[in-house]
């Protein structure tokens, strides 16, 4: 590969971790010869188009350690939700004018096709161009690698935030609480929301989950409610902003504008019990201080190992993958086209058999993403965040 510039940029649904992928790329880029330039984008591939480019490598040492420990996208994200075959042969002229040959992506399951186009249209207009992406998720969402980055720090935030609402709720004396959670096509989020307990003691344990891929029963919900409040002061339900029936189509709602109104009513009507209602937004990302280690420091070595790969073994149309050997973590990559369709759902033989516990298996699969704590860098008693 000739010499040549390198582009870092980041597009779709920002992960707690994105900024520490990009921590990776960046440091690993400085290592290299073949690397004259590095720049950064802000808006994710819409910069491209409007040549909102910024020079990385005048990021200063406290900056570029903030990435570490700030959440989401310090670049932004793209505002649009679509691109022509035109814009990207634009981009790809754009690039050009900059002698940028690499281009390294941190993004969603959108950003791998969109990946894709741009190689295919780097390859139309006879323009040597390697790509190469690390995907991040907070809904575990990508396939074919064993979890997404930003899973981890996700779950120890959602851990916390539970674990808050069950303390209200002992507080106030209240029976039962719903927590409505948003956010994907699939129940990762919520059945990792209550690892608290079931890390403790999963059978029988003061929590329900109601996940989007299981068929939502009625007669069963309640049955299994009734017989947790006999042995419990207080119940904590954690759903999904989405419900499917028995035939797996969308549960009807009767009206109501969210899984979380048709659940208390359902409470009120059914049982005569009055529930505390609650929303966790997904849009809302982690305090810095529930970043997992693990997940920061894998976020890390999968930037460092893209940019390897692009700049020494000539790679190009790649996605970083992780895959799991007893507590050792691999990286390794596939093709894009590989990881661009298709959705990770939840093993069915981690839940119970009515679909609202979770087993064992599930917790050795989930827990060790959570292991450690990020130092939070504080000035005047308020934490820092990276400002690119």
């Amino acid at each position: 590969m000739k010499s040549g510039n390198l582009l870092i940029l980041q597009s779709g649904n920002p992960s707690v971790v994105g900024n520490a992928v990009l921590y990776g790329m960046l440091s690993e880029a400085l290592n290299h010869e073949d690397i004259e330039e590095i720049y950064g984008v802000y808006d994710g591939f819409e910069g491209i188009l409007r040549e909102n480019f910024v020079d990385l490598a005048d990021l200063s040492q406290k900056n570029a350690q903030l990435l570490l420990t700030t959440d989401g996208y310090v670049m932004g994200s793209d505002p649009v939700t679509n691109y022509s075959s035109q814009d990207f042969g634009q981009m790809v002229a754009i690039l050009s004018q900059k002698d940028i040959h690499y281009v390294g992506i941190i993004g969603d399951q959108k950003s791998l096709e969109w990946m894709h186009c741009l190689e295919e249209a780097a390859k139309s207009n006879a323009y040597e161009l390697q790509v190469i992406a690390v995907p991040q998720s907070n809904y575990n969402e990508t396939p074919l690698t064993e979890h997404s980055l930003g899973y981890g720090s996700y779950l120890k935030f959602l851990n916390a935030y539970v674990i808050a609402l069950e303390r209200f709720l002992k507080t106030a004396h209240i029976p039962v609480g719903i927590c409505e959670i948003e956010g994907g096509n699939n129940g990762w989020l919520v059945a990792g929301s209550v690892l608290h307990h079931a890390n403790k003691n999963p059978e029988n344990a003061p929590y329900m989950v109601c996940l989007p891929e299981q068929p939502f029963n009625e007669a069963s919900f309640l049955e299994i409610l009734k017989q947790k409040l006999e042995k419990h002061a207080h119940v904590c339900i954690v759903t999904h902003s989405q419900l499917v029936n028995e035939e797996g189509m969308a549960f009807d709602l009767a009206g109501y504008p969210n899984v979380g109104a048709y659940l208390y009513d359902l409470l009120q009507r059914e049982l005569g019990l009055t529930p505390y209602l609650n929303f966790c937004d997904l849009n809302a990302q982690p305090f810095a201080h529930f970043i997992s280690k693990t997940d920061a420091d894998e976020a890390v070595l999968c930037g460092r190992k893209a940019i390897q790969w692009i700049a020494e073994g000539g790679e190009t149309g790649k996605v970083v993958i992780l895959t799991r050997k007893e507590n050792t973590t691999e990286i390794s990559c596939l093709s894009a086209q590989e990881l661009s369709s298709g959705m990770k759902f939840l093993p069915t033989d981690w839940i119970n058999e009515k679909a609202m516990e979770i087993r064992y298996a599930f917790v050795k699969y989930a827990m060790p993403l959570l292991n450690g704590e990020m130092q939070v860098t504080y000035e005047k008693g308020l934490p820092q965040s990276a400002q690119i």
